[in-house]
């Protein structure tokens, strides 16, 4: 049996873009895939869909400098060449920035994730304060079980890989492991910053892979 190829495609998206929802965005690539004539797998069975898939769920209003998406091909193509078909029908908001073939069984996993968040309007001492208290740890929080419906604590601490203040914006750096990470949502909370205001100043800069 010949595996099918994976089309890899390295990608930023920001402005409107960023307030598509994961399944939103993963349903744009569907329909640019197929107004480019690439040769995309599709599921078997009475609803046939294409083989898509975005490996990092992005939340709602947040951008990404560095996100990925994967296309199962039904024949091996030319990345480069896909790549330039896919440009000629996206919006400037969103920019391919490479692309390569990948064969199904050697496919990279997330082990980080890097942050940056606009401090712009605050205080660069209550900041640098407040990340000197996280660096100390532990970070204890709390959050529910969705089997149960229980509540229960969790150290961040340990998933807190780096952390700093650079000028007007934050970095951090957080572990992607198969327990789970750091919500955008619980990393804010962790700063003392409200949700409301700034999870659309929030922005993912890198993913790191093995």
């Amino acid at each position: 049996m010949i595996l099918r190829q994976i089309l890899e495609l390295e990608f930023s998206i920001e402005g409107m873009l960023r307030f598509l929802s994961h399944l939103e965005l993963q349903h744009f690539f569907s329909r640019l895939a197929l107004r480019a004539n690439l040769p995309v797998y599709f599921t078997q069975g009475f609803n046939p869909r294409p083989r898509i898939s975005l490996p990092v769920p992005r939340s709602v209003g947040i951008g990404s400098w560095d996100d990925r998406a994967r296309i199962e091909m039904e024949e091996n193509i030319d990345p480069a060449e896909a790549m330039e078909k896919l440009r000629g029908f996206v919006p400037f908001e969103l920019e391919f920035k490479r692309a390569w073939m990948t064969e199904p069984g050697r496919l990279e996993r997330v082990n980080a994730i890097e942050w940056q968040i606009d401090l712009d309007g605050l205080d660069p001492e209550t900041i640098s304060s407040r990340i000197g208290e996280i660096l100390a740890g532990p970070v204890n929080m709390t959050r529910r079980a969705k089997k149960t419906d229980k509540e229960y604590s969790v150290d961040f601490r340990p998933l807190i890989l780096e952390m700093s203040r650079q000028e007007n914006f934050l970095r951090a750096k957080i572990a992607y492991t198969p327990q789970g990470s750091i919500r955008p949502g619980e990393l804010l909370e962790i700063l003392h910053l409200p949700k409301k205001e700034f999870l659309g100043r929030m922005t993912r800069i890198k993913t790191y892979w093995n």
